[in-house]
């Protein structure tokens, strides 16, 4: 009893779906880190800058995120 073609061809594709399914889950997975940590960041408040570096920060902030220089109450 041997084995046919169309068996084979079965076989080679189930084969290469768990290899395709890892690269294409872990290019996700990189993509969505991506996107989480370089998006993460609060925006600023329009108007208030830092005494130190004069970059915009938000008024809730104690420390200026970028120069550590403490902010005016």
């Amino acid at each position: 009893m041997g084995v046919s073609m169309k068996q084979l061809l079965i076989g080679m594709i189930f084969m290469w779906l768990i290899p395709i399914g890892f690269i294409v889950l872990t290019v996700l997975g990189v993509a969505w880190l991506v996107r989480a940590v370089g998006g993460g960041a609060n925006p600023a408040a329009p108007g208030h800058n830092c005494p130190s570096c004069h970059r915009a920060t938000q008024t809730s902030w104690k420390h200026c995120p970028y120069c550590g220089t403490e902010m005016a109450a």
